[in-house]
């Protein structure tokens, strides 16, 4: 195929060279600017294939010599009339008839890559249409607009591109005619250039006029304080200070904010949001103290009760009944002395001529030994019998039970005294 720029020569060189082609002496000939474009591309298709253009006949025609009429003979003899003169046709140029054809297939194929533009920019506008990016969507439809329109069969798609170009236009002059006028009448004027008839473009203009009417109207009176540099400028420092507080607020970031609004009423005293924040902030902060006052409370009257309340008991020992570790005993601690005593087996030991007390400390000691709890058995000697003596035996060793619960003697579960004391 033949692409873009591989010749630079412009149609004004071409149909130069065609001209040099055609007779000069042809009457009333067309320049190559000034012939409308249909022809001239009539012309170029006729050379490429050789053949004969409507100059080069019309040349052909004013070449031929006029033959002047004889005055007619008297007598009736025939007058031969003269044979024509040949016509000679001129070839065009090889070299102009090739050039002619590249110019011709490069035309074409420029034309074909900017239609393929339009047809994207078309796509994109319409996308830019609906996502309401109007500027966009302008410039895109504005572009397929003059792409599409250089090739035939694409009107449909031109007139859509119209009018969704009037529809961004009087959407852009919707959302300048409060801020800019001028603009708005702008964009207005390139609808209803496109569009003529369109209502919304004709309502908008008449709004339009009506917000410029009045902007002059503003323009002619004295310039309003918020409008002065002085004020202008702390109103918008205020109105940045609340924006950041409120952002802060919305975080929780109370403290912050706090300060913020602080530092907008150091610049405005009377700043009614300022002051609304900070309400806010002092009952948010209202709220969260009582809760912590209502824990602190609730957590004092429990130290205060617990400490009037006697002492948590130790951990009780479950049954076993209970807790599955066997039947729960029923003797008495007489009764397990008892066993505990026949438990015991000590060596066989004979005394003769033994002091009593000797003999019972030796019992202790072998009862301690024999006894796989170590704890043994105590013996106690009781010589206030009649016949005895004062005579007391020597107290066991002292074992791991201070109380003697499980040694024999001592109390029982309830505080009563036992009866293990053993006689001797």
């Amino acid at each position: 195929g033949v692409t873009l720029g591989q010749t630079e020569q412009s149609f004004d060189d071409l149909f130069s060279d065609l001209d040099s082609l055609l007779p000069q002496d042809a009457p009333a000939t067309v320049t190559a600017s000034e012939a409308p474009a249909e022809e001239v591309w009539a012309d170029l298709d006729t050379i490429a294939n050789g053949e004969e253009t409507a100059a080069d006949a019309n040349a052909e025609s004013a070449s031929e010599p006029e033959v002047a009429s004889e005055p007619q003979m008297t007598d009736a003899a025939e007058v031969e009339e003269p044979a024509p003169a040949p016509v000679l046709v001129e070839e065009p140029e090889t070299e102009v008839v090739e050039q002619a054809k590249l110019l011709a297939e490069q035309e074409e194929v420029r034309r074909q890559a900017q239609e393929q533009a339009g047809l994207q920019q078309y796509t994109d506008g319409l996308a830019a249409m609906d996502r309401g990016d109007y500027a966009k969507a302008i410039e895109l439809l504005e572009q397929a607009r003059e792409n599409l329109g250089v090739r035939p069969g694409n009107d449909a798609r031109v007139a859509e591109a119209g009018a969704m170009l009037v529809d961004a236009y009087v959407e852009t002059a919707k959302a300048e005619v409060k801020a800019s006028p001028d603009q708005a009448s702008e964009a207005i004027q390139k609808a209803l250039a496109i569009d003529p008839a369109n209502r919304k473009a004709q309502s908008m203009e008449k709004r339009v006029a009506a917000a410029q009417r009045w902007s002059e109207k503003q323009a002619a009176q004295k310039p309003q304080p918020a409008q002065m540099p002085k004020y202008k400028s702390k109103a918008d420092e205020i109105a940045s200070l609340i924006k950041e507080g409120r952002a802060l607020f919305e975080l929780g970031e109370y403290n912050d904010a706090e300060a913020i609004f602080d530092k907008a009423l150091s610049v405005d005293e009377y700043n009614v949001d300022a002051m609304r924040f900070l309400r806010k902030i002092g009952e948010i902060r209202y709220d969260r103290r009582t809760t912590e006052r209502e824990a602190t409370v609730a957590d004092m009257i429990q130290d205060v009760r617990n400490a009037w309340n006697p002492a948590t008991r130790g951990d009780i020992v479950s049954p076993e009944t209970i807790t599955g570790e066997g039947p729960v005993p029923t003797d008495t601690p007489a009764q397990r002395l008892q066993r505990k005593m026949e438990s015991i087996r000590i060596r066989a030991i004979e005394f003769r001529q033994a002091n009593i007390q000797d003999v019972v400390q030796l019992l202790v000691r072998e009862s301690i030994a024999a006894d796989p709890e170590g704890n043994g058995v105590n013996i106690i000697l009781n010589l206030k019998l009649p016949g005895g003596s004062d005579t007391t035996a020597t107290p066991a060793p002292a074992t791991d039970d201070p109380f003697g619960f499980g040694g024999g003697g001592g109390f029982d579960d309830f505080g009563f005294p036992t009866d293990s004391a053993v006689s001797t």
